[in-house]
């Protein structure tokens, strides 16, 4: 089951997605929910914090951890935490590919699995992570 990390979580348009995760469609879960430092509602229950019942996942400010344990991430906050976001994400993604393809070098915007030998077939704009 796909895991997903929403940051921003108990915003409004953070906690519209938990609405959606707590019903599991297409068999996505909610695997962490990430606020700002110092959020009144960090270590409470996401879901129930968006009301949306109990789920056991808690409200954190770690995303790092966070998006460690998940497979997608929705971010629903501002533009700088976003980019920083984007950046750990995508260090994380580049770990991950090097696990995946026994730690060689993988250059940015190919994707071996779709390239054949060695990777050199580019990722169209279109189909790159964000």
């Amino acid at each position: 089951m796909p895991g997903v990390v929403v940051c921003g979580a108990m915003g409004r348009m953070g906690r519209a997605i938990l609405g959606i995760l707590k019903e599991g469609p297409h068999g996505f879960s909610l695997t962490g929910a990430v606020e700002a430092a110092g959020h009144p509602l960090l270590s409470r229950d996401a879901f129930e914090a968006a009301g949306a019942g109990r789920g056991g996942v808690p409200v954190t400010d770690d995303f790092a951890k966070a998006v460690a344990a998940a497979d997608v991430a929705i971010d629903f906050t501002g533009p700088d935490s976003s980019a920083i976001n984007a950046g750990t994400a995508r260090r994380r993604g580049e770990t991950d590919r090097h696990r995946q393809h026994g730690a060689r070098s993988v250059p940015h915007g190919t994707d071996p699995e779709r390239g054949g030998e060695g990777g050199d077939r580019p990722i169209p704009q279109h189909e790159r992570p964000a």
